[in-house]
This record gives C-alpha cells, structure tokens and sequence, in this order.
C-alpha cells in the first residue's frame, strides 16, 4: 500500500476523531443565543462612567438584513462603576437585565471554537494530499487537477468558518445564582469599532479585549464589595 492509499484510509478516522472529540469536549463549549459583534469599547479611566460597552446584532442571515433596515434585534452589555446591565431590543419589544456590581457572586469569561469543523478542513485537505501524491507517482496531475482543487477549496471554506465561528463570552453570576452576559463572536462581513485597537488583527483581538474587560469587572466589583 502507498503513502497516497495510507493519507486516504487516515482521513475517516480523523474526521470521525475529530467530530467525537468536538462533542464531548463540553469543558470549553458556549452554549445560548450569540450575537454577531458590532462594538466593543473599553475605557480604563476608573473614573468614567461607562466602562465597558459591548453590542451585536441577532446571528445569521435574517439577522443581517433586518439590521440593515435598522429593524433588526440588538443585544448590549455595559458596565459601569456600580451595575452590570444587559439589554435586548427589537420589534418584538426590550428587556433589560440588571445587576448591581455589589450582588455579583462570580464573573466568567471564555472562548471556544469548534473542533469539528478543523478536523473536516485536515480531512480534505489529507484527501487533496493522498490524489495529488497519487497522480505525481503516475496517474497524472492534469486529470486530477480539478478534484485536488475542489477538495482544497472545501477544506479551506471549513478552515475559515472554524476560526471565525469562535464564541466569547462575558457573563457574571449573582448571590442568587442566576447568570447574566452576552456571548458573541466576531463577523467577516462587518467592521467593529474598538477604539485603539482598530489596526490589529481581527483574530486576536477581540479576546484580548474580553480579557480586559473581564479585569476592569472584576476590580470594579471588588471596589464596590470592600466598600460595603
């Protein structure tokens, strides 16, 4: 058996490695409605009043187009010095969620991205490898072209929805136990508007600045707690 027949057998395992690892890897999964990015701002004056101010649109296509008719639903976090409220708007009416920064028991910020979806990308990708080295060792590169392309341009449309279909979330829980945030990921479509940090890679970014911002939440409760 060749290397291409070998790469080819390697490939279902791995996809199916890959699905099972996605779906029981429950340690670092976001689960609950997630709303596409649009701002994320963070001021670290202690003295301002807004601290941090973060908002999305509703996820997927629907989504899109009612927010470019401006009817669209629109989910906010904010924090100031005192509460942490989140709110949800749209055609159907508002709530409003708020909690003051004295009655939070515990703050929570993650990420995660789905496994699967990489693990397909490698197994058309491994697919592409095993027909390419294939043809080189004598079938011919010119009839195999068009497949090896074909599985490369799937491999990379997965590639590409795995980095960008990271979730981030900010949440915060209450005496009561009852958790409050908003879980958002990043959109391709979209520009975000985040202050400084407007000329550094999308990718990165906004986690960094979920950390940061889960650090002025966490002093602003500590300042607020030691007061009482």
């Amino acid at each position: 058996m060749g290397l291409s027949e070998l790469i080819g057998l390697a490939v279902i395992p791995l996809a199916a490695g890959g699905y099972f690892l996605s779906r029981n890897n429950r340690a670092v999964r976001i689960t609950g409605p997630t709303v596409i990015l649009q701002r994320f701002n963070i001021n670290e004056d202690a003295n301002a009043q807004e601290l941090v101010a973060i908002s999305g649109r509703a996820a997927g296509l629907v989504g899109w187009l009612l927010g470019l008719m401006g009817i669209g639903t629109t989910s906010t976090l904010s924090v100031t010095r005192d509460e942490l409220r989140v709110s949800t708007s749209g055609l159907a009416g508002r709530i409003d969620q708020v909690v003051p920064l004295v009655d939070v028991s515990s703050t929570h910020c993650g990420s995660s991205k789905p496994l699967g979806f990489l693990f397909v990308a490698l197994a058309f990708g491994g697919m592409a490898l095993a027909i390419l080295l294939k043809a080189l060792a004598g079938d011919g590169f010119q009839s195999n072209g068009g497949t090896i392309a074909i599985l490369l341009i799937i491999g990379g449309v997965f590639l590409l929805v795995y980095l960008f279909s990271r979730k981030i979330l900010l949440s915060v829980e209450t005496r009561g136990g009852a958790p409050v945030g908003l879980t958002f990921k990043p959109s391709l479509a979209e520009g975000v508007a985040m202050g400084e940090e407007v000329a550094r890679t999308a990718t990165s970014m906004d986690e960094e600045m979920a950390r940061r911002a889960i650090s002025i939440l966490n002093q602003q409760v500590l300042r607020v707690q030691l007061r009482r």
